[in-house]
């Protein structure tokens, strides 16, 4: 949790790299996701974002099985490409 939280406060100062790959699941229903996924687009324009309908902060953990299901098809398009 430190780590992410230390990710929040310096990403503003990350070099935009457009050749990335990356890709954030949440709970439609988080409050702050707004502005968190506007900083992270800024330092990963291609950011693809997942959000989970009717789920609030951290409620995908409960459903391992979803979220274990959306990385792996993530990861099977990144061999793809």
């Amino acid at each position: 949790m430190d780590e992410a939280l230390r990710l929040y406060e310096t990403i503003d100062g990350f070099r935009s790299d457009p050749s990335a790959r990356v890709a954030v699941w949440y709970g439609a229903k988080e409050p702050n996701m707004k502005t968190a996924l506007q900083k992270l687009k800024r330092a990963w324009p291609s950011l693809e974002d997942h959000p989970f309908p009717g789920l609030g902060h951290g409620e995908i953990m409960a459903h391992p099985g979803l979220i274990a299901e959306e990385i792996r098809k993530f990861m099977e398009t990144e061999r793809a490409q």
